[in-house]
């Protein structure tokens, strides 16, 4: 992370223009990180060619820590998200990358909604036995929060899958009878590169306990405040399946809640997306302060950490503006905020978006 630093108790205290008291210091802290990005991008071509440092995360195992049943919330937290996985064979890179990043997903937690819980369900199909379903317990973004979610899923295994769709259906509708105690906002956001079954894939063999998809949306709608999703996978023609979750029950929502990864035919480079369109999605609830802080640290992120190699700050660029359509508001209001953000020109965002950089 950049721009800001660790307290005593591992909490990330950031330093953002975005959440400035005063135009002064707003125009201080803008002017700190343009000088901040100018660094970055001057030694990109350098630490592209150095290894990637990687974490040992076996060395934070703590069997005290393990939380596999969901049981609810705890007192006073009035809003939840539940995030459910695909964990099937052809998913498992994806299930395997949020497991891999428990310290990232609770530092951006922290920043975009630290007052939530959180419950990550990894599921499959009924095929998998018992391995169809596992889950993290409710969890806060603090310290003592990562190392539940990071213990607990040393014991999420991988799963088959079986037939080409999953128990979407099942998983959907299961989601509905958490125990939510005091909570009043609950967001429900599924991740996949697949249907449930029912929904028009090839190589489908039903549901075993014969539930069908709209049956659970209808669950879905009663419960949950939100429903998003993202389609991961590769396939097009699967994405355009994938959107009737969406347009079932709310097709006037369909283009902001339905990001779909489908074009983006590099693995590795649709495996970093992944991860922070869940954390877009959180900070999008919590307004365009928080989507525009979010995106600025990730931009930073990528240019400091070149992911991409040499090539690191012209495709995060276009990476970071794939969000743009998914940005509610006024189109100048957007491109307004994506200069500041990638500390660019209008002009160069426009010769971006011409390019077909929101296109994902």
């Amino acid at each position: 992370m950049s721009g800001g630093t660790y307290d005593r108790n591992e909490t990330y205290r950031e330093e953002s223009y975005t959440s400035a008291d005063s135009d002064a210091e707003r125009r201080r802290l803008l002017a700190k990180r343009e000088e901040r990005i100018k660094g970055f991008r001057s030694e990109i071509g350098e630490k592209a060619d150095k290894p990637r440092p990687t974490r040992d995360v076996r060395r934070d195992y703590n069997a005290e820590y393990v939380r596999k049943a969901v049981t609810q919330p705890a007192p006073g937290v009035k809003r939840v998200y539940v995030v459910l996985i695909d964990n099937s064979g052809s998913n498992q890179k994806i299930a395997n990358h949020f497991r891999n990043s428990t310290n990232y997903l609770r530092v951006n937690l922290g920043l975009v909604d630290p007052e939530a819980q959180y419950v990550f369900v990894y599921f499959s199909d009924h095929c998998d036995g018992d391995q169809w379903w596992q889950a993290v317990d409710y969890i806060s973004p603090t310290l003592e929060g990562e190392k539940v979610m990071t213990s607990t899923l040393f014991h999420i295994d991988d799963a088959d899958g079986g037939d080409r769709p999953e128990a979407h259906e099942c998983a959907l509708l299961d989601a509905c009878g958490f125990n939510f105690g005091e909570v009043t906002e609950r967001h429900l956001i599924l991740i996949s590169d697949v249907t449930g079954h029912g929904m028009g894939m090839q190589g489908d063999n039903g549901c075993r306990y014969q539930r069908d998809w709209q049956t659970s949306l209808d669950n879905v709608e009663k419960i949950y405040q939100t429903f998003e999703m993202i389609g991961c996978g590769d396939d097009p023609d699967v994405a355009e399946l994938q959107q009737q979750f969406i347009a079932y029950q709310h097709p006037e929502l369909l283009k902001m809640n339905f990001i779909s990864l489908a074009h983006i035919k590099n693995s590795g480079h649709r495996l970093g997306i992944v991860l922070n369109a869940f954390l877009f999605l959180v900070a999008r609830h919590r307004g365009m302060q928080t989507v525009e802080g979010f995106l600025s640290r990730l931009y930073e992120k990528w240019i400091n950490d070149p992911v991409f190699g040499g090539d690191t700050d012209r495709r995060a660029k276009e990476a970071i503006l794939r969000f743009a359509k998914y940005v509610p508001g006024q189109s100048e209001e957007t491109r307004s905020m994506m200069s500041r953000v990638l500390v660019t020109t209008p002009a160069e965002i426009d010769d971006l978006l011409k390019q077909g950089a929101v296109l994902i």
